[in-house]
C-alpha cells in the first residue's frame, strides 16, 4: 500500500478546482462530467502503479511507482530505475519528501535513499546504527515538519534526521496491540495547526510529543471485527481545527476534542466496510467545508456541514495520494496511473444522442423559436432531436413526411413567427414546428438550372429572401407574392457566377449585400443590384488560389466585416482589405468556418480544431486543448447563446460550454534549465547566479529545459535564444536538448522562456558561458607567429641573398676558369697557328711538332670544357656518378701510360650527394693529382680510394713512383692550385712524399 502525507496549507490553494468538482457533485450522485487527465506508461511513466507524490521547490512533480521513481516537468517524464550501486535500494517506492536543502528522500521496503537533484547522485541508507543508517529497512512514510526537519516512520517508530551528523534518532512506538501477528506500520506523520504530531498506525492513531518523546494512543470504537486491528491510513485537519482520519475498512473518523477520543462517522449511502481511505484533503467553499477522500473505490467527496452527504466521482481506480501543485492543480495517484483534474470540468460537458444515433453527425444546431435560450433542435441525416438545456434531455423530434429529404439536409435557416425558412441540399422549404408541417418550396428555383442545392439565406429591408443556389446564382424571392428573380445568372453579363462555388453571404446596413464567389468578394446593392468586385491582397509566396480567395464572411459588433481565406483573415473597410491575421505569412491551420458573438468574441472551426479569439486576433485559445478533447474530435456545428454558452455539434453527441467558466491560465513560471552538458562535464539546475561556464574551442554545449508548467500544458510554448550568436528566437519542441557546436570564440548568454495558454510570457531564465579561443588564435600566439614569420622572412631573405652571392661567385669562378683554361689554350693554339703562318720554309718535323701542340691544346680545351659542363649539371650530384667519372678518367689515363690502376670505393659512396662546388673542385683536385702522378712519378701502380667516415668523404691518391722531398721541391702552380681548390670547399689537403717511396695526396671534406 502506498501512502503519503500532505500539509493543510496546501489543501486550501486549489479552491478553483474544487469549485468545479463540488458544484458538479452537488448536481447528481455519480458524475461523469468530472474528468481527469490520466498519465500512464504510454506517456512515459515507469509503471502505472503509482503512490507517493510531491512537488519540489523547483516545480517538478515526483511520483513513486512500483517500478522506480519518476520526475515530471509538465511535458515529459524522466525515470530513475537504476537498482543497486549508484541507484536505488529498491524500485518499489513508498514515500517521498524534499528537505530544506532540496534533497529528495525516497523511502522503499529495503532502505532509504537521498537523491541530490544537482548532481543526480544517490546516497543509500541501510539498517544499522550511527551515521548513514536507518533503524529499520521498511520506510513507511517521510515528512518534513514546519521547522523543516525530516522525519521517517517505520514499524520500529519514528526517526528524526540530523543533517549535521547524517544520522537518524529513533523514537520507538508500540504498534502491536493485542494481536502480535498483525501487519505493523506508521502510515502517516501529520502536524496540525497546534503543533501536535499525529501518527496514523496499524493500531490506531497516536499523538507524539516531540519534546518528551511520549506517545499517546487513540483506539476508536469499531463497528465490526472488534479487538483485532485498528489500521488508520490518513489524517488531516479542516479549516475549523477538526481532525479527521481515514481507516482501512473502518470508515471515516473524527476527533472529539472535548472527549479526547475518535469516533466513527457514518457516511449516508456509503458502506464503510471494504472502503480503504488512503488519503484526505480539505476544502472550504462558500463557508461550506468538504472533505476529499482518496479511496480504493475512487474519489469520494463529503459535505461535512450537510449531514456528511457523500458522493463518488471519477477516477474509478484504487486511489492512493493527493498532491496540489503550486498552480493549484489537483493530482491523484492510483493503481492505473497518475491523474490530474481537468481544469474546466465544470465549464464543459458532452451529452450523447440516443444509442441508435450514436454514429450520426450533428450538422446544425437550431434555436427553438419560442425558447431560443434553452431549447435547441439538433439536425442529423436521420432526423432531428430536441435538446433542453435546463434538464439536459435529448429526445427525438417527430418530423412531418419529407419525401425529398429537405429538412434532414438543412443548410441555413431564418426563423420568424411562422417557423423556419430554410435552404437544403435538396431544395428550399418552410417548416412550422407548431403544426409540424413542412412546405416544399424547391419549385421557386425554377427550371433554368439543374442544381437544387441551396446554401445561404437572409431577408433584406424589402422583405425579400436572398438565397444562393449552388453554381447557379442568387435567387431573389418576394416573401408575399413568392415572385422570383435570379441574379448573377446571365452568362452574357460580366460578373456572373454560373459554374462557380458560392462560399458565403452576409448583409450590412445600407442595403449592401456581400458574398464570396468566383474567387472574389462581391459588394451588391439590394436597391439596383449594381456590384463591385474585390480580390484579396496577394501575400508573398505562391499558394493555391482556392486557399487564398474569400471564403468566409463574418459581421462583428459595430458592423465590422471580416473576410477569411483558408489561411488568412482580413478586415474590409469599404474600399479594400487590411490583413489582421497572421501578422505575416499564413496560418498553420485551415479556416473552415468563422463566427462572431454579440460580445465581440470570434470563433473559428479549423483543420486543427476550435479556436476562440477577439477582434484584435492577438491571442487565440485552442478550445480542443483547453477542454482536453481527444485529438480526433471533430466538430461540425457551433451555436451561441445570449448567456455565454456555446454548443458544439459532433458525431453522436453535443457539447455544452459555459464560456464564462473557462479558467484562465495563471502566470507561467520561469523555465528551468535542468542540465547543461559541455564536453564530459555537466551541471544540473544552474541558476542566474551560477558563475560563467568556460568552454574550450569547438567544445559542444547542450541545454536541457523544463517548463514545470502543468496548467493547460499542451498549449504551453517554449522558446530559446542564444544571445551573442544569431540572436534569433526559436521554439523548442520535443524532448531533445538544445545543442550547439562549432561556436566561434566569445561570450554568450543562453536564454529560455515560455508562453502560457493565454499568450503571457514568463520571465527569462539565462545562463552565460564563454568559449575560449584556441591557442593559435590567442594574442600571444598571434604575436609569436608574427615574430616567427618576420624572423623567418628575414632569415630566408638572408639565405636567398647568400645563395645569390654564392651563385654569383660560382658564375665568376666558372667564367674565370673558362677564361684562364680555355682562353690560355686558345691563345696557345693561335700562337702556334701564327708561327706556322709566318715561318716560311719550315721543315716538316718542325711543322709536325707545332701541329701536335695545336692538337694537344685543343684536346685539353675540350677536356676542360667537358669537366666544367659535367660539374655544373645537377644530375651528377650523387656519389655514384662522381665515382664513375673518376674511375673512367683514371682508367683511360693510366691505360695510355701502361700504369696499373687500383680504384676502390666504399658502398656508402653511392648514397653520397655532393654540391656543385664540392664536386667540381674535388674532381679537379683528383684530375690534377692523377695527371702529376702519371707524368712525373714514373709509377707502375696508382691507387685511388674513396671512403666515407661519418659525415666526411676521404679521397686518397697514391703512387709507387720516385717520390720527392716535400721540403725542398719547388712549389709550382700545380701544388698551389690543389691547396687553393681545397680551401674553396673547406677541405683538408695533405701531401705526403719521400724520395723512392712514392707520393700520397689525401683530401678530406664534408659530404653535405
Amino acid at each position: 500500500m502506498f501512502v503519503k502525507a500532505m500539509a493543510i496549507g496546501s489543501h486550501k490553494v486549489f479552491l478553483s478546482f474544487i469549485i468545479v468538482l463540488l458544484m458538479a457533485l452537488q448536481a447528481s450522485g455519480q458524475h461523469e462530467n468530472i474528468r481527469f487527465e490520466q498519465y500512464t506508461t504510454a506517456h512515459g511513466l515507469s509503471d502505472n502503479q503509482t503512490g507517493a507524490i510531491i512537488q519540489d521547490s523547483r516545480g517538478f512533480i515526483w511520483i513513486g511507482s512500483s517500478h522506480g521513481l519518476n520526475r515530471f516537468d509538465g511535458r515529459f517524464f524522466k525515470e530513475y530505475t537504476t537498482l543497486g550501486e549508484n541507484g536505488l535500494t529498491d524500485l518499489e517506492i513508498y514515500a517521498l519528501a524534499e528537505d530544506a536543502d532540496g534533497f529528495i528522500w525516497i523511502g522503499t521496503q529495503f532502505g532509504l535513499n537521498r537523491l541530490n537533484p544537482i548532481t543526480e547522485a544517490i546516497v543509500q541508507y541501510h539498517v544499522g546504527t550511527g551515521p548513514g543508517t536507518i533503524p529499520y529497512h521498511w520506510c513507511n512514510h517521510l515528512y518534513v515538519d514546519k521547522h523543516r526537519t525530516l522525519w521517517l516512520s517505520t514499524e520500529k517508530g519514528i526517526a528524526r534526521y540530523d543533517k549535521t551528523t547524517d544520522s537518524f534518532t529513533n523514537f520507538p512506538v508500540h504498534l502491536y496491540g493485542i494481536e502480535p501477528k498483525i501487519n505493523k506500520f506508521i502510515s502517516k506523520i501529520y502536524e496540525d495547526s497546534k503543533g501536535r504530531f499525529w501518527l496514523t498506525t496499524s493500531y490506531g492513531i497516536m499523538l507524539f510529543d516531540r519534546q518528551t518523546a511520549e506517545v499517546k494512543g487513540y483506539i476508536y470504537e469499531k463497528n465490526f471485527k472488534k479487538g483485532l486491528a485498528y489500521p488508520v491510513m490518513s489524517v488531516v485537519e479542516d479549516c475549523e481545527g477538526t481532525i479527521w482520519a481515514g481507516t482501512w475498512n473502518d470508515g471515516l473518523l473524527r476527533f472529539n476534542e472535548a472527549a479526547d477520543s475518535f469516533e466513527v462517522v457514518n457516511l449516508p449511502g456509503v458502506s464503510s466496510r471494504k472502503l480503504i481511505i488512503t488519503d484526505l484533503s480539505v476544502v472550504e467553499l462558500n463557508r461550506i467545508e468538504y472533505l476529499l477522500l482518496a479511496t480504493d473505490a475512487g474519489l469520494l467527496c463529503v459535505n461535512t456541514r450537510n449531514g456528511m452527504a457523500a458522493n463518488f466521482s471519477a477516477p474509478e481506480d484504487k486511489l492512493e495520494s493527493f498532491c496540489v501543485d503550486n498552480q493549484a492543480n489537483l493530482w491523484i495517484t492510483g493503481s492505473k496511473g497518475l491523474y490530474k483534474l481537468i481544469q474546466n470540468s465544470l465549464a464543459f460537458k458532452w451529452l450523447n444522442l440516443p444509442d441508435d444515433f450514436s454514429r450520426m453527425m450533428i450538422y446544425q444546431i437550431i434555436p427553438d423559436i419560442s425558447n431560443p435560450q434553452e431549447v435547441f433542435y439538433l439536425s442529423t441525416l436521420k432526423g432531428w432531436f430536441r435538446y433542453n438545456q435546463n434538464d439536459h434531455t435529448i429526445v427525438p423530434v417527430k418530423l412531418p413526411h419529407d419525401p425529398g429529404n429537405l429538412i434532414t439536409t438543412i443548410n441555413k435557416w431564418i426563423a420568424d413567427s411562422t417557423g423556419y425558412w430554410f435552404t437544403s441540399m435538396n431544395g428550399i422549404g418552410h417548416y412550422d414546428p407548431y403544426a409540424n408541417k413542412l412546405t416544399d418550396l424547391t419549385h421557386l428555383i425554377g427550371e433554368g438550372t439543374t442544381y437544387k442545392y441551396s446554401e445561404y439565406i437572409f431577408t433584406d429591408a424589402f422583405n425579400r429572401f436572398w438565397i444562393s443556389v449552388h453554381r447557379s446564382g442568387i435567387l431573389l424571392v418576394d416573401r408575399q407574392s413568392l415572385n422570383t428573380q435570379m441574379l448573377f445568372a446571365d452568362r452574357q453579363e460580366p460578373g456572373n457566377i454560373l459554374g462557380s462555388d458560392f462560399r458565403d453571404m452576409v448583409m450590412l446596413p445600407g442595403n449592401k449585400v456581400y458574398f464570396a464567389s468566383n474567387y472574389k468578394m462581391y459588394e451588391t446593392s439590394s436597391l439596383d443590384f449594381t456590384f463591385k468586385q474585390f480580390e484579396l491582397p496577394v501575400s508573398g509566396g505562391k499558394t493555391d488560389i482556392e486557399k487564398n480567395c474569400p471564403d468566409n464572411l463574418c459581421v462583428a459588433p459595430g458592423n465590422r466585416l471580416f473576410v477569411s481565406s483558408k489561411l488568412q483573415i482580413f478586415e474590409f473597410s469599404g474600399t479594400g482589405f487590411k490583413k489582421v491575421f497572421p501578422v505575416s505569412g499564413y496560418a498553420d491551420f485551415q479556416i473552415e468556418q468563422m463566427y462572431s458573438t454579440d460580445k465581440g468574441a470570434m470563433w473559428f472551426n479549423t483543420s486543427k480544431g476550435i479556436y476562440k479569439t477577439d477582434t484584435s486576433f492577438r491571442h487565440w485559445v485552442h478550445i480542443n486543448s483547453r477542454l482536453s478533447w481527444h485529438e480526433q474530435e471533430f466538430v461540425s456545428a457551433l451555436a451561441f447563446q445570449g448567456n455565454g454558452s456555446v454548443l458544439f455539434g459532433a458525431r453522436g453527441k453535443i457539447g455544452i460550454l459555459t464560456d464564462s467558466l473557462l479558467m484562465p491560465a495563471p502566470l507561467p513560471p520561469r523555465v528551468v534549465i535542468s542540465r547543461v552538458k559541455h564536453g564530459k562535464e555537466q551541471v544540473f539546475f544552474p541558476d542566474d547566479a551560477y558563475p560563467l561556464i568556460h568552454l574550450s574551442h569547438k567544445q559542444p554545449v547542450e541545454f536541457e529545459l523544463a517548463t514545470v508548467n502543468y496548467y493547460y500544458e499542451k498549449e504551453v510554448r517554449l522558446f530559446y535564444q542564444l544571445v551573442g550568436w544569431e540572436n534569433d528566437v526559436y521554439e523548442h519542441k520535443g524532448n531533445m536538448p538544445v545543442f550547439y557546436q562549432q561556436l566561434p570564440p566569445g561570450t554568450y548568454e543562453f536564454r529560455a522562456w515560455q508562453r502560457n495558454a493565454e499568450g503571457v510570457e514568463s520571465q527569462v531564465t539565462g545562463i552565460r558561458f564563454e568559449i575560449h579561443s584556441p591557442f593559435y588564435l590567442t594574442w600571444w600566439f598571434v604575436l609569436l607567429n608574427i615574430l616567427f614569420l618576420t624572423t623567418a622572412y628575414y632569415l630566408f631573405s638572408r639565405y636567398k641573398l647568400k645563395k645569390a652571392l654564392e651563385l654569383e661567385r660560382l658564375r665568376t669562378r666558372i667564367a674565370t676558369d673558362l677564361h684562364d683554361d680555355i682562353g690560355a689554350t686558345l691563345s696557345a693554339i693561335s700562337l702556334y697557328a701564327e708561327t706556322l703562318k709566318n715561318q716560311k720554309g719550315i721543315s716538316q718535323p718542325q711543322q709536325t711538332n707545332i701541329l701536335s701542340k695545336i692538337g694537344e691544346s685543343s684536346r685539353e680545351m675540350v677536356s676542360s670544357m667537358s669537366d666544367i659542363v659535367w660539374a655544373i649539371n645537377p644530375v651528377n650530384d650523387d656519389g655514384e656518378k662522381f665515382m664513375n667519372r673518376m674511375r673512367s678518367y683514371a682508367a683511360d689515363l693510366c691505360q695510355a701510360k701502361e700504369i696499373r690502376l687500383h680504384f676502390g670505393a666504399a658502398e656508402q659512396m653511392e648514397k653520397v650527394r655532393l654540391p656543385l662546388e664540392h664536386r667540381k673542385n674535388m674532381y679537379l683536385i683528383f684530375k690534377e693529382s692523377l695527371n702529376n702522378a702519371v707524368k712525373y712519378s714514373g709509377a707502375g701502380n696508382i691507387y685511388v680510394n674513396l671512403q666515407v667516415q661519418g659525415n666526411n668523404l676521404v679521397m686518397t691518391i697514391t703512387d709507387d713512383g720516385v717520390g720527392f722531398n716535400v721540403e725542398t721541391v719547388r712549389k709550382g702552380n700545380g701544388l698551389k692550385n690543389l691547396h687553393a681548390r681545397a680551401e674553396m670547399i673547406g677541405a683538408g689537403l695533405t701531401l705526403t712524399s719521400r724520395p723512392g717511396e712514392g707520393t700520397t695526396i689525401e683530401l678530406k671534406t664534408k659530404t653535405s
